[in-house]
């Protein structure tokens, strides 16, 4: 038994546009962290491991911010990909309906 699966190209392109802004929200997050962890009295990150602490953070956010990045240009690679070889399955299906 034959699975038809449907891809809505247009709500995959419409929720994969919404990436850059989120990109853009862990960027000013990771910017904060930057600017606490610059901010910080060295005595205060030392005695209570803040720095380390802030580090951390500073780079998971680095990574969520690549790891957004890297999605958004695996979708936009694969509707591409999706777009060139449905259009091209239409393309023959035509070719050989105008063969009957």
């Amino acid at each position: 038994m034959a699975v038809k699966i449907k891809i809505r190209i247009t709500s995959v392109k419409n929720a994969n546009s919404k990436l850059p802004s989120a990109k853009l929200k862990v960027n000013n997050v990771k910017n904060g962290i930057n600017s606490v962890r610059n901010n910080v009295q060295s005595n205060v990150k030392a005695r209570f491991n803040v720095a380390n602490s802030l580090d951390n953070i500073y780079r998971e956010s680095a990574k969520i911010e690549n790891s957004i990045q890297e999605l958004y240009r695996t979708v936009n690679k694969c509707t591409d990909i999706y777009i060139a070889a449905d259009d091209s399955v239409k393309a023959k299906a035509r070719r050989i309906n105008d063969w009957k």
